[in-house]
Formats: C-alpha cells, structure tokens, sequence
C-alpha cells in the first residue's frame, strides 16, 4: 500500500475536522494499513452516534499521490411531516422545534424538541418516525393524537354568606386550530346580586422569538371576608364582610429566557 503523505477529512459538518482527525489511528508518514483504515470508519461512525448526529464515511475513501481522502457524510432534516392532526395546524407544531428542514439531524435535539410539543398541552400522544431517504437524507414523521380542548362547564350553589349562585365557563385551548386559547366565565347572585364576566385571550407566538400576549377584559365581583377571631361563631355576616367591584382590564407579555424561564 501506500505511504500515507497526508489526511483529508471532508463533511464532517457538525463536528470540526480536528476532533475527527484525532481519533484516527490512520497516521501520515506510515503505510496505509487497511484493517486500521475499518477501525477508523468504525470509530468516527461512533463519535458522530454519541453526540446524537447519524453520520456514515463514504465509501469513496481514497489514496491518491499518498493523500488519504476520507469523505463523511452527516444526514441532514429532508421534511418534516405533521399525521394524525385533524384541527390543530402544522405550523402550530412545527414551531415548538429547533430542528429545521436542512438542519443537521439529532435525536437528542428532537427529543427536546417532542417535549416543547408536548408543554403546549394540546396532544394527547405523539411518536415520531424516522426514515433514511437515501444517503444523508432524514424524513421526521410526528404522529399526533389530539386532546379534547374545548371546556364547557355550569355551575350553582348556595352558602350562607353568598346566598344562591351560578355561573358557566366556556373556553377553547386549541382554537380554530392554532394554538391559542379563548374563555368566557359569567356569574351572578350571591350577596351582590349581579353579573359578573371575564373574556381572557392567549396568543403564544407573536413573533419568532416566541413572545406571548395574554389580555383580559373583566366586570367581576370579588368578596371579602372578615378573618379576626372575634368575627368567629358570631353567625351571619359581620361588620368585616364586604365586596369589591372589579372592571378593567390586562395585558401580559412574556417572552423566553432560557428553555424553563420567561420574563
């Protein structure tokens, strides 16, 4: 064989060359030894494994003029596929994740990236499937079921301090299909004897850097009641019980600070 004048690494992408190079036993000024070339492939196959990235040597490894090219080929995202969402929009997944189409291909990123879809509290089960579209090519799959996300609840009730109440709450996590959540809670009765509303919206995603609105809109009643041990076992309502007309309204904006932070 021949002696083996220099070493050149191409496509190692993700990972630079350099730490590629040091894990060759392959070594200029030495005959090229082919049992030791294999072990090589092998071990830099293993490297790109641990660190998540699936990545092959090619089998064009050739020595020309005492130059050992060594071509590696890591995979990269072909198409991300959204199955099983009958309501919730691709676009509404498809930004929960860091990995891109023509990104590098990492499980250990898309499994972030499955937690991310999950925490949006909208699906009910979700697997992803892998498949090797040719060489250096990925296609990601994510089979999603959806979770119920409409909220319709009535209610009523008597005590001795608020008389009779009632109420209803309708509310919607999922809606029309993008993400963001609308509810509408009235009540009425109690001591007061009037109504009270509260409309509240959530966009998560304004813009790219995942900043959030929530806004609110409200006319509600809100009871206080007397805490001082005198008022106890005195039966009825006592001096210190009284209520608080609330109208108004309120704006949030959030954005991340890290991956389990916001501001």
């Amino acid at each position: 064989n021949d002696l083996v004048t220099g070493i050149n690494l191409s496509g190692t992408g993700p990972v630079p060359a350099a730490e590629i190079a040091a894990l060759l036993q392959t070594k200029e000024g030495r005959i090229l030894n082919m049992g030791t070339l294999r072990s090589d492939v092998e071990r830099v196959q293993d490297h790109y494994k641990t660190k998540g990235f699936t990545a092959v040597v090619s089998q064009d490894v050739v020595i020309e003029k005492g130059i050992l090219n060594i071509p590696v080929i890591v995979s990269t995202i072909d198409a991300i596929k959204i199955a099983g969402a009958t309501k919730t929009r691709p676009i509404v997944v498809v930004r929960e994740m860091k990995s891109k189409v023509g990104d590098y291909f990492n499980v250990d990123e898309l499994g972030k990236d499955i937690t991310r879809i999950f925490n949006t509290n909208l699906f009910e089960d979700l697997s992803p499937s892998i498949i090797q579209k040719g060489l250096g090519k990925v296609e990601i799959t994510l089979n999603v079921q959806e979770k119920r996300t409409g909220i319709v609840s009535v209610f009523v009730g008597y005590s001795s301090r608020n008389s009779l109440v009632g109420g209803a709450e309708v509310g919607e996590e999922n809606f029309l299909g993008r993400g963001q959540q609308v509810s509408l809670r009235w009540d009425t009765g109690g001591v007061a004897n009037r109504n009270s509303f509260e409309l509240s919206f959530l966009e998560p995603w304004v813009d790219r850097r995942h900043t959030s609105l929530q806004a609110s809109v409200y006319d509600k009643t809100v009871y206080r009641f007397g805490q001082s041990i005198g008022s106890l076992g005195t039966g009825g309502f006592n001096s210190d019980d009284y209520y608080e007309v609330h109208t108004g309204g309120q704006v949030t904006v959030s954005r991340p600070l890290s991956e389990k932070a916001r501001g």
